[in-house]
């Protein structure tokens, strides 16, 4: 008997032919070892010394034989930082999880989403998984939300909009007004992806207004622990407790990932040194990808920025891995064409990216 025709293999096939394929990198086919990657939105700015220092001291704090954890406490201080109670901060092995668990406890597969796109594609892959109806509703030529359009594209079924902001892949952060109009005109259940952002203290005093608020937020990016998968959402107290008691597995963060991630967040000072880094070459190289010809750059609020070329984006991505760098192609966005995304990283990598791109454009 093959191994497709096994009788417990019906719904993995289904599974598989109806979700996309997410890659993390394609490096590994191409035989590359010892590149430049600046596809994935990490965090380079934080200053490795620092932290494998907290980390060396945070091995030895606890045992690691035992399921004791201080999650409590981490859901206290993120608490603090976003001025909100423990009770409604909600932990995840990084913010891919919290939003397969949402979209597991919230949509049947009678009920339907709405995703604003172009946007993260984990988004459309959880919902593909799970055999969920959704719609996509795309944003305006500007990249701002086009309220009007998605509050059209609810029905009576929809209940959760997936809203971006600062948005993967455009880099841009929504208005806060279109934000509140959907909360206000709609009864779904909005998750506002924040992944990007440190805090935000435009969004999160309209928590205590909208319980149909949901904003998901990372330690992936702006804190530099891609690698440990911490992750969490904001929101409303009963729904957070109802998410954490009764559907969540518990220890949903290794005890290491915790520890670290209160040690980060004592020395917060790491954390926004590294964003003023960012922030200043994102700047220095916007301005040198406007300078090159063929090339348009997008303002960003984020650390990467999205760039559309007059040469053939997978063309231009194929020639930079040759180069040892890696950046993301995402082809079309909206109207511009042959659209590519780097990641932002420390001034000597900016210039050797910056150096083989206009090798490739010449």
């Amino acid at each position: 008997m093959s191994f497709q025709s096994r009788r417990w293999m019906g719904l993995i096939s289904d599974i598989a032919k109806r979700t996309s394929i997410y890659r993390t990198t394609i490096t590994e086919s191409l035989g590359i070892q010892d590149y430049l990657d600046l596809s994935a939105n990490e965090n380079l700015f934080i200053d490795l010394v620092s932290l494998r220092k907290l980390m060396f001291e945070t091995v030895d704090s606890y045992d690691p034989r035992k399921y004791q954890s201080d999650i409590y406490t981490l859901r206290s201080k993120l608490a603090s930082m976003n001025c909100t109670d423990a009770d409604q901060i909600l932990l995840g092995n990084g913010s891919d999880q919290l939003i397969e668990l949402f979209v597991r406890s919230v949509l049947s597969q009678d009920d339907h989403a709405i995703v604003v796109t172009p946007t993260f594609s984990m988004y459309k892959r959880v919902l593909q998984f799970h055999g969920c109806n959704f719609s996509q509703v795309s944003l305006n030529q500007d990249f701002s939300l086009n309220i009007d359009s998605i509050l059209n594209s609810i029905r009576p079924e929809t209940k959760i909009v997936f809203l971006c902001s600062p948005n993967n892949p455009t880099g841009n952060q929504q208005s806060i007004d279109d934000v509140e109009i959907l909360l206000q005109e709609s009864d779904c259940l909005v998750l506002l992806d924040e992944a990007y952002l440190i805090d935000n203290p435009r969004t999160s005093p309209l928590l205590s207004t909208y319980s149909n608020l949901v904003i998901l937020r990372t330690l992936s990016k702006s804190f530099g622990l891609a690698g440990l998968r911490v992750g969490y959402a904001i929101g409303d107290r009963s729904l957070m407790t109802i998410l954490r008691e009764r559907v969540q597995q518990p220890f949903p963060l290794s005890t290491f990932s915790v520890e670290v991630a209160l040690a980060l967040l004592d020395n917060l000072e790491l954390v926004i040194d590294a964003d003023n880094q960012m922030r200043r070459e994102r700047s220095r190289t916007f301005d040198s990808l406007q300078s090159l010809s063929g090339v348009l750059p997008f303002p960003s609020e984020t650390n990467f920025l999205l760039f559309s070329a007059r040469n053939n984006s997978t063309e231009i991505q194929q020639q930079l891995m040759r180069s040892g760098i890696l950046v993301r192609d995402i082809g079309t966005v909206l109207q511009y064409s042959n659209c590519l995304r780097v990641t932002i990283a420390p001034s000597n990598l900016m210039v050797r990216f910056l150096d083989a791109l206009k090798e490739v454009l010449k």
